[in-house]
């Protein structure tokens, strides 16, 4: 049995939902991915810049929304709110 790597995961999940592969919505994957339970926006926002670099949590932000609007992404509402990767359709 191969187990794939989570930036297959990662490349898999994005085109499962429609969404183009950019170097943020891959890490931002890669995130989520990493946390099933939900990740809030200081975890994905490390987890970004560890990756590629400056990237301003406005634009994390912008790429979530663009997530949420495919349905690839819910975000549950609390003190601190959590963004889940949908895995239904992968």
């Amino acid at each position: 049995c191969v187990t794939a790597t989570i930036a297959d995961r990662a490349m898999q999940w994005l085109r499962s939902w429609g969404l183009r592969p950019t170097p943020q919505r891959f890490a931002i994957a890669r995130a989520l991915l990493s946390s099933p339970s939900g990740a809030s926006i200081s975890h994905i926002s490390e987890a970004v810049r560890d990756e590629v670099g400056g990237v301003s949590d406005r634009i994390l932000l912008k790429h979530l929304q663009i997530m949420r609007e495919a349905s690839a992404v819910e975000s549950l509402e609390g003190p601190v709110t959590l963004y889940v990767a949908r895995t239904s359709q992968f």
